[in-house]
């Protein structure tokens, strides 16, 4: 019992102020036991009011990638989390949805590739190349005329690991 007080204890630093306490609680999470913290991850990343703490438990979600829960807990969370009000809770969720590697989530990365933000559309882009999925080359290829260079770069980074599988 004393276990789940202290993951709770975490996930609740992860919204601190003070982000050297979100950073360290990020760094713990990282290191416990993976199934311990999975579950409270996802429910945090699903309810929490505080955006920093929903940030970094999508980012944490996808170093757990090693892990693989039964009926794929972390995929749906996830991508639900692709449609979050904040900016960087999206892009988190896709960078991670990217290190799962999971095909469930080629379409809603496909979609958040016309997100609003760069950031966004970076990590979904990348995040693509890393599932290496043909149906994503046409709103890559699109991406080849972004407005920022970053995106434009990381979409053409995954087109060539996409042609090359």
């Amino acid at each position: 019992m004393e276990r789940n007080r202290d993951v709770e204890g975490l996930i609740k630093a992860l919204g601190d102020e003070d982000g050297n306490i979100a950073m360290a609680a990020h760094s713990a999470l990282c290191e416990m036991g993976k199934a311990a913290v999975v579950v409270p991850l996802i429910n945090a990343l699903r309810s929490s009011d505080n955006v920093g703490c929903r940030r970094l438990c999508a980012d944490i979600l996808g170093q757990l990638s090693s892990f693989r829960p039964p009926f794929g807990l972390t995929i749906e969370p996830l991508i639900s989390a692709l449609k979050d009000d904040d900016k960087g809770v999206r892009g988190n969720a896709a960078l991670s949805l990217g290190l799962l590697c999971d095909p469930k989530a080629v379409e809603p990365l496909i979609k958040a590739l016309e997100d609003d933000h760069e950031y966004v559309r970076k990590n979904a882009a990348f995040a693509l190349g890393c599932i290496e999925d043909k149906r994503a080359i046409k709103q890559l290829t699109k991406l080849l005329n972004d407005d920022s260079k970053e995106v434009r770069d990381t979409a053409e980074n995954a087109l060539e690991r996409i042609q090359r599988r």
